[in-house]
């Protein structure tokens, strides 16, 4: 998808550029680039004047071509150019033909002289073009004004082709900019000298429109308000956790018992500080908590192994089975919400049935995702024994679209995103030779998020392969200025006024999201494919699907809201 700036339009803006801004957005490639609203300055005898272009379309193949919109019925007679509204009403307008190409020239003018990009590194052809969204166009508008250069209402149809056309009336096969030269064509227009905080705020505005995405997902919930049991499948991002806590808060509002299970422990430490009228806690702290009021004993094993393995797979939920026997009724719940789904083996939801006051008869809903299986065990998924309903969310409400499409190419599935989700930054990607290059680059990426741009440190999370201790970081668990914590020692004073930023393993973050996340790809560690037997070398997919180490690169991508930035050690 098209790189769009700003991510979307302005509340301000016209309708008719707001649609021609969404069609560019849906239709043009990933390789192009898009500002919306470029200001100038034009230099006039008595003081500069100033000037915007509607739309500036880059393809670094052929150059850029500048756009001005005139929506309504635009119409042009001897006496001028004018534009009839919905209303009826007629509105004298400005010649838009020679309202771009001036606008092109000024800009272009600034472009050959600004610093780092004009001058004789200055090879870009920039011409220009009409859009007449709300008319058709068939011929010439004027010897000034060929239709070739006009995309009007009919074009629209088929939109691709005829950007093109108006490429190649004017660009031809125009010089292409190397991939340095574009990013550099746009620095210059609207990055090069950035206010502070441009990211803090641009995060915020993505992240109030992510929130209205994620609350068009609550109508599932509506459609499946009749069903007692129900499974709802989706990819990272379609808002599962959140639909699972607003399910619990809606039960808890008529009164019932409800549990809310999952697997991971920071993430219920999380939503057991967000929940309302209901409980929350792992499947393994429900298995101890009943446990221990039954006097059954539980007794994990200290060391990891075959013994640790059975013990939280199969005599866990045992010994919850015995204390449901013992304990009276009213310690089982009314209904039973499930996210992380995907991480329950099947013998569980048995034991989920038997905590249920009406037991097969309960509410019971459970969220997953089976690419989100990274244990490398059989999860148990959808509670298909159990006769539940089935549905599945599509849409992704959490990532940016660039981070959405990043997240569905490590699994090998389509990026489904809602109409509007706001564009974000690139996926970052950095190749380090060494342990210390790592620790320098994430420190100085630490050190422009946040002295430069504002983003709080709570805002950011490193998410890793390898435990903070096995990590470059493990000497004094720091990334220069910055203190490195787990999900754990968050709470704590600081040791120094430094900052502090979440390290943690993808597993232990796995169900949590950051607005920025920096995830490290270390050798040997769990997305490390050559550190794990035959079957997921060649690449990296079950025949079932994905492969292990596929999955928790889509787990630990996925966390990012806002800006992804993946580090790798290339050091073998």
């Amino acid at each position: 998808m098209v790189r769009m700036i700003p991510p979307f339009p302005a509340p301000e803006t016209p309708p008719s550029e707001q649609y021609v801004y969404e069609r560019f957005q849906s239709v043009l490639p990933d390789t192009w680039t898009v500002i919306h609203s470029q200001r100038f300055l034009r230099p006039k005898k008595r003081g500069a004047q100033e000037g915007e272009l509607d739309f500036l379309i880059l393809d670094p193949s052929r150059g850029a071509i500048g756009l001005e919109v005139k929506g309504g019925r635009v119409e042009r007679t001897a006496m001028g150019w004018s534009s009839v509204d919905r209303h009826g009403t007629r509105h004298d307008i400005k010649d838009p033909g020679r309202q771009a190409s001036s606008a092109v020239r000024a800009i272009r003018e600034y472009l050959e002289t600004a610093p780092g990009f004009g001058g004789t590194g200055f090879r870009c052809r920039f011409d220009w073009g009409v859009v007449l969204p709300d008319v058709e166009s068939p011929a010439d508008m004027g010897p000034d004004l060929p239709r070739d250069v006009v995309l009007d209402r009919s074009d629209f149809v088929h939109l691709r082709p005829s950007v093109d056309r108006v490429f190649a009336r004017h660009c031809g096969d125009g010089q292409p900019l190397s991939e340095a030269g574009a990013d550099a064509f746009v620095a210059t227009l609207v990055e090069r000298y950035p206010p502070a905080g441009r990211l803090f705020l641009q995060f915020k505005e993505e992240n109030q429109r992510l929130e209205e995405l994620t609350e068009q997902q609550m109508d599932i919930l509506d459609s499946l308000a009749a069903h007692r049991r129900a499974a709802i499948a989706g990819a990272a991002g379609t808002g599962k956790t959140v639909l699972a806590m607003e399910k619990a808060r809606r039960l808890a509002t008529t009164g019932q018992r409800v549990l809310l299970l999952c697997f991971n422990r920071p993430l219920a430490q999380d939503l057991a500080a967000r929940a309302d009228g209901f409980k929350v806690e792992t499947f393994h702290q429900f298995c101890h908590r009943l446990a221990s009021q039954a006097g059954v004993r539980f007794e994990p094993p200290r060391k990891k192994g075959d013994r640790d393995t059975r013990f939280w797979g199969e005599e866990a939920p045992a010994r919850l089975l015995e204390a449901l026997r013992q304990l009276p009724e009213e310690v089982r719940y009314d209904a039973v919400v499930v996210d992380e789904g995907q991480d329950f083996l099947p013998d569980w939801w048995s034991c989920l049935d038997e905590a249920l006051r009406r037991r097969r008869e309960g509410t019971l809903y459970a969220f997953y995702d089976s690419n989100q299986s990274i244990y490398g065990r059989d999860g148990g998924g959808p509670p298909g024994a159990l006769e539940v309903m089935e549905t599945r969310l599509v849409k992704n409400c959490r990532n940016t679209v660039r981070i959405a499409e990043y997240t569905a190419r490590l699994v090998g599935t389509e990026p489904h995103v809602r109409a509007g989700a706001p564009q974000g930054q690139h996926v970052e990607e950095v190749i380090c030779a060494s342990n210390e290059e790592v620790v320098r680059r994430v420190a100085a990426r630490l050190d422009q998020l946040v002295l430069r741009e504002k983003v709080d440190p709570a805002a950011i999370a490193i998410v890793s392969t390898r435990t903070l201790k096995n990590s470059p970081f493990a000497r004094d668990h720091r990334a220069g200025r910055f203190e490195l914590v787990n999900l754990d020692e968050r709470g704590r004073p600081p040791s120094s006024a430094s900052h502090r930023v979440v390290f943690d393993t993808l597993h232990r973050f796995k169900g949590l999201e950051r607005d920025v996340v920096i995830l490290l790809d270390l050798p040997g560690g769990d997305l490390d494919v050559t550190a794990r037997g035959a079957a997921g070398r060649a690449a990296g997919t079950d025949d079932d699907g994905p492969g292990l180490h596929a999955r928790r690169r889509y787990v630990a991508a996925s966390r990012a809201r806002n800006l992804l930035v993946v580090v790798r050690l290339n050091a073998r």
